[in-house]
C-alpha cells in the first residue's frame, strides 16, 4: 500500500511539472504573437499617417 502512494506521489509531481512547463511554454507564445499583433498595428497606424519621418 506504501508503495502505491509513493508512486501516485511521483505521478503527481510530474503530472505539475508537465503542466507548469505546458502554461509556461503557452505564456511565451502568446507573449510573442500579441508582440506581433501589435508590431502589426503600429505600422498599420503610422502608413495611415505616412510612418514616421512623415511627420518632420
Amino acid at each position: 500500500k506504501l508503495n502505491r502512494i509513493i508512486w501516485l506521489q511521483e505521478v503527481a509531481e510530474t503530472v505539475v511539472n508537465k503542466t507548469g512547463d505546458a502554461l509556461s511554454l503557452l505564456a511565451k507564445h502568446n507573449t510573442r504573437n500579441a508582440i506581433y499583433q501589435n508590431c502589426l498595428a503600429l505600422g498599420y497606424l503610422l502608413a495611415q499617417e505616412e510612418g514616421v519621418c512623415g511627420k518632420f
